[in-house]
């Protein structure tokens, strides 16, 4: 854990780089000073200029291959003063020992895991200052959040966003305050790409900066030639995702997205974190890592393992996300094949009996309101009847029919088969 005062030395020795709370232009960046410092010639074209390679210690190295940056001392402190200096020590960014001023997280797991699910979690529990995964995790204080997603474009941002329901009418003005996010977008973190994020979250944070960068997911950011490369990935971790911090906030943590192999579940139970691709130079790197999958092809819970460098690592868990948060497995009713049958009977005996349930909230007056109904019939939360529903209509298993005769009002008529 550091405390105020290694905080205010990381201020201190990379002032040349821009302070916490003032940004300095891009362009007085050491890493970022002109076409020749990106490997490009003066005149813009893509070609290496004559001075795109330089020696350094010995080897050849691009000059866009900006070396990691580079503590001006070593201090040192003898046993005895650490046994009785008193010192007041702050609360980490993310207690207890998971995320603290200056450290990299990592969030890992096969394709469909939902990584970026559960990272939105993490970055909206911190923008409000709330606990997350089932409170194993506390937020002390508000966080101030940029999440650098290259995946989404607005419309699934937007339908991931309305999926949290229960936020209060302080908890939206904090989450708008202190979280932006990038729209979809393809671009790789070379250095010119590093320039570019720097501007951003610079737009994004004008006046303090971020204490959390999220980037999501390395895969479509990485700019060396095989993410599997431990050289390659520990290159771009130190010369790309560092200036980063060092250039908005070398105190800000940052949390980045990253995929592991496809392996059977039970070989990812056993020992998930040497899946993770790169893995030799990762582990060696983060402060704190999670992986999430699949218990087995046919779930939809999830299975979430710890690693904490700082302390004990929290118990293997087993969730399912819904409205918006990771939540307890066992106490989260899913609709199942055999559930959705049922359901979907109801619906054709209500139109059956002329009275169709409907999806208008006004039809719970007349106890035919589908989402209503289902959702108590069940005990299935709202929002994923809701979502049913929606699939169901497009894949045209349902039809919403306009009234047919004065008795016989508007709803859903079945119209297909579930598989």
């Amino acid at each position: 854990m550091l405390k105020r005062a290694d905080i205010e030395d990381l201020k201190r020795e990379f002032a040349d780089l821009g302070t916490v709370t003032t940004n300095p232009p891009v362009d007085d960046i050491p890493f970022a000073k002109g076409p020749e410092d990106f490997g490009l010639s003066a005149d813009g074209d893509d070609g290496p200029s004559k001075a795109a390679v330089v020696e350094l210690n010995g080897t050849q190295q691009r000059q866009d291959e900006t070396p990691p940056p580079q503590d001006k001392e070593i201090k040192t402190v003898d046993f005895r003063t650490l046994l009785e200096e008193e010192f007041v020590e702050e609360p980490d960014y993310i207690e207890p020992n998971f995320a603290g001023p200056g450290q990299f997280i990592l969030i890992a797991g096969p394709p469909k895991s939902q990584k970026s699910l559960l990272l939105q979690e993490l970055l909206v529990s911190s923008a409000i200052g709330a606990s997350f995964l089932l409170n194993t995790f506390t937020v002390p204080r508000p966080l101030r959040a940029f999440w650098l997603q290259a995946e989404m474009n607005r419309k699934l941002l937007r339908r991931r966003a309305r999926e949290f329901e229960d936020l209060t009418p302080v908890e939206r003005e904090l989450v708008g305050r202190n979280l932006v996010i990038s729209e979809r977008f393809r671009m790789l973190l070379s250095a010119d790409g590093v320039k570019k994020v720097i501007e951003a979250i610079r737009k994004a944070f004008p006046v303090e900066p971020p204490d959390v960068i999220g980037i999501d997911p390395l895969a479509n950011v990485f700019d060396g030639d095989n993410e599997n490369d431990n050289s390659q990935l520990l290159k771009f971790l130190t010369t790309r995702l560092e200036a980063i911090r060092q250039a908005i906030n070398p105190a800000a943590f940052i949390v980045l997205v990253h995929h592991s192999a496809k392996r059977a579940a039970e070989e990812l139970a056993r020992d998930p974190f040497s899946t993770i691709r790169g893995a030799g130079a990762l582990r060696g790197y983060y402060d704190s890592a999670i992986v999430i999958f699949r218990p087995s092809e046919e779930s939809k819970a999830r299975k979430i393992h710890f690693e904490l460098r700082a302390g004990d690592a929290p118990e293997p868990m087993t969730v399912i996300f819904s409205a918006g948060r990771f939540r307890n497995a066992s106490e989260v009713i899913t609709i199942d094949k055999a559930m959705a049958r049922r359901m979907l009977s109801d619906l054709a005996a209500g139109w059956e009996a002329s009275k169709p349930w409907s999806p208008n909230p006004q039809a719970k007056t007349d106890g035919r309101h589908a989402i209503y109904n289902l959702s108590k019939s069940y005990n299935v939360k709202p929002g994923e009847v809701s979502n049913l529903l929606n699939e169901w209509t497009r894949l045209k298993i349902i039809t919403f029919r306009e009234r047919v005769t004065r008795k016989h009002p508007a709803g859903y008529q079945v119209t297909g088969a579930l598989d």
